[in-house]
């Protein structure tokens, strides 16, 4: 399957002018901790697992106000400012696991082309996929031209907006141009709305305008866990705890049987 902006090579549309050192406009994101916690919540850790004897990479999907955060491998546990400085490094992440259907960027098609991960080298996370038979794709090279499946022309206006925020200096104004183009078609599309109001609040610190977009997604998918915790982070740093926590005891059953139905 190619996709609708034709043959464009993804890896070039990224390229731009290296940023002088230190002067990166990257967004951190929301901190309810307020400096304390040393990750930031949604980011990449390592964590160093007495269990399995080495480093294995790990998710933050929580942090509380006095800087402890949460990990999905160790969902329910906290780990304290302190946990953090000798169990965790800064992290990378997740490998794609074998038999993930991807896309892959084909110079030779001139497009996205679907396909399946058949090989994983844990050690650096190399992959092979079918299409490409006995070929090691290194990490770097699979952010360039690996991505979850976009199956229509609004997925692929998100995935663009996605690219631009992920930039060293985002391009905030294209991505937002992106996610108003979804919305304009489609105003209950829950990704552009969760995506939307990440955008005011990471980029532009706007914290009204996220609340408004993370409420809207909210009336469309209450089972959504990015959109609980999240709103239940702006109502707690603007003043309305209660409120706040009770989006995150929410975000907590949701999580809990979600993982049921997993299991099962």
């Amino acid at each position: 399957m190619k996709s609708e902006n034709g043959g464009a090579d993804p890896a070039k549309k990224s390229k731009q002018a290296a940023p002088p050192q230190g002067q990166s406009t990257r967004a951190r994101g929301l901190d309810v901790s307020n400096g304390k916690a040393l990750f930031r919540k949604h980011g990449f850790v390592q964590y160093n697992s007495v269990t399995q004897g080495t480093w294995v990479d790990a998710e933050v999907i929580f942090v509380r106000e006095d800087g402890s955060i949460m990990i999905d491998l160790k969902d329910g546990h906290w780990f304290s400012v302190a946990d953090q400085r000798s169990k965790f490094r800064e992290g990378r992440r997740k490998a794609w696991a074998i038999g993930t259907e991807l896309q892959y960027f084909s110079l030779t098609q001139g497009g996205w082309t679907d396909c399946t991960v058949t090989n994983l080298n844990p050690a650096d996370h190399a992959v092979m996929i079918n299409i490409k038979a006995e070929y090691w794709m290194s990490v770097d090279e699979q952010d360039q031209k690996l991505r979850l499946p976009c199956l229509d022309k609004y997925d692929e206006l998100i995935y663009e907006a996605s690219r631009l925020l992920e930039r060293d200096n985002p391009d905030v104004a294209s991505a937002e141009q992106r996610y108003r183009e979804v919305l304009k078609a489609e105003s209950d599309h829950v990704v552009a709305l969760e995506a939307m109001a990440v955008l005011h609040m990471n980029h532009r610190s706007d914290l009204a305008m996220a609340e408004n977009y993370f409420r809207k997604a909210l009336d469309e998918n209450p089972w959504s866990l990015r959109t609980l915790t999240d709103l239940g982070d702006i109502l707690k740093v603007t003043r309305r705890a209660e409120e706040g926590k009770r989006l995150h005891k929410r975000w907590r059953k949701v999580r809990d049987r979600l993982k049921e139905l997993e299991e099962d």
